[in-house]
Formats: C-alpha cells, sequence, structure tokens
C-alpha cells in the first residue's frame, strides 16, 4: 500500500511529493509488485483533513482515515482470498 505523506496534498509541496510517488509507484510497476495507491482514495474524500488525527498538523489517521484505509486494502485484496 502506497501511503503518502500528508505534505502530498499541501499545495506548497505537492508537485515534488507527487514525483516522489509517481516514482515510487513506477518501481514498484517495473519489479512487478502490485501496490494499492492510496493517494486516489484521499483525493476522493471531500474533507481530507478529517482523515488526519491532527487536521492540517498531518502526522497519523484519524479513526476515519485508518477506516478509509482499512476499506482501500479489503476492496484491493478480498479477491485473492475468496473461495469459489
Amino acid at each position: 500500500v502506497y501511503v503518502p505523506t500528508f505534505a502530498h496534498f499541501v499545495d506548497k509541496y505537492r508537485d515534488i511529493y507527487t514525483k516522489i510517488g509517481n516514482r515510487t509507484l513506477a518501481i514498484a510497476e517495473e519489479a512487478g509488485v502490485p501496490v494499492i495507491d492510496f493517494r486516489q482514495y484521499i483525493l476522493n474524500e471531500s474533507d481530507r483533513l478529517s482523515l488526519y488525527a491532527q487536521g492540517s498538523e498531518g502526522g497519523h489517521f484519524s479513526e476515519e482515515g485508518y477506516r478509509l484505509l482499512s476499506e482501500a486494502v479489503l476492496k484491493n485484496t478480498e479477491p485473492a482470498f475468496r473461495i469459489d
């Protein structure tokens, strides 16, 4: 799971962290490592600050942020564990 730093969503740092994230994902793809890009889940949220325990200070996720992360992981891994 690629979990971006909070700074990725701060205008001042967005460009550099987008480049870092994209390069990280490219390296994983080149190595054949499947990755869940959690950036996309965060970007789909209207109130991104609520995903962080300390709001605009970033840091660790809030309960809501961890819920979203766990849902993303389950959504992307559950098919691999399904028994038909």
